[in-house]
């Protein structure tokens, strides 16, 4: 095996999550060349007051047409994704516990059709975006007879190996999740050898480990990457926002940004007529 995640099996189990959640194939399928560098998401702080800074020397930001303005839809998206898979692929290891990695996976599609489920119940917490920024994302292969060398994939040609900025000129992404998915790549790098053996059809439980490992990379990027957007901007935000994030964290910027989907509206029930006895004549 000459690529690590090109087999299959593992590509159908890695991004089914991204094919559901997105509603269109990011990563994988044919994709034409051209792609853009990438472009920073996360502002910069806006600017201080100049005249409260010329009388007092105090820094009091103010919201201007060209700060702050706030990630694309899908970046959120993004993470929302990242943590369901990492939530599914993690409440799936402890259903299944020690027991998997000790006896072959004969039920493997019911794990394909339990980890798609549990992704529909997290999918459904959020609403869709109605654009698609994130189209171009790269997909990077591990090279397991080249020392595990993160290499990203072209269309149409092998495997390349490549740095985080050779990569960011090959993917019109927000950079911030570029650099979350390099950071997913190179943590996959470090289980390399044990990841040829972790078959996911006779070894669920390694093989679930390490990815939940990658997964955990990947989240932790992104949030860091929200996080700064906040601190950066928490002087703009406004104070209802600060007290929303003091008490639920980056999930109420998540929340603002991915309100929940309207409820599905309830079939009407076909009404049920009384029958009525005919009058009596005379």
């Amino acid at each position: 095996m000459s690529h690590l995640l090109s087999s299959d099996l593992q590509r159908k189990c890695r991004y089914a999550a991204a094919a559901f959640l997105l509603g269109v194939v990011l990563l994988a399928g044919s994709v034409t060349p051209g792609y853009a560098v990438t472009f920073e998401c996360i502002p910069e702080s806006c600017p201080c007051d100049p005249e409260i800074m010329a009388k007092k020397s105090e820094c009091v930001r103010i919201k201007t047409d060209d700060c702050c303005k706030p990630p694309p839809c899908d970046f959120y998206q993004a993470i929302v994704l990242a943590r369901a898979s990492r939530n599914v692929d993690q409440k799936i290891q402890q259903e299944y516990g020690e027991l998997v990695g000790l006896v072959p996976m004969q039920d493997y599609k019911n794990y394909l059709k339990t980890r798609s489920e549990e992704l529909a119940k997290e999918h459904a917490k959020y609403s869709s975006c109605p654009d698609n920024y994130l189209a171009k994302r790269p997909y990077f292969d591990i090279e397991v007879e080249s020392n595990c060398e993160i290499l990203l994939s072209v269309p149409g040609g092998p495997g390349e190996p490549a740095s985080l900025e050779e990569v960011k000129e090959n993917s019109n992404a927000c950079s911030e999740v570029v650099e979350a998915d390099y950071a997913q790549a190179q943590k996959e790098a470090e289980f390399c050898d044990q990841l040829v053996q972790a078959n996911p059809e006779e070894d669920l439980s390694t093989y679930l480990s390490q990815e939940v490992a990658g997964e955990e990379a990947l989240v932790q990027s992104l949030e860091a990457s929200l996080w700064k957007y906040y601190n950066r901007c928490t002087d703009v935000l406004g104070s209802k926002m600060q007290r929303e994030v003091a008490d639920k964290g980056i999930d109420a910027l998540i929340d603002k940004a991915l309100p929940k989907p309207p409820p599905k509206k309830a079939k009407p029930k076909k009404s049920k007529k009384k029958k009525t006895k005919p009058a009596k004549r005379g």
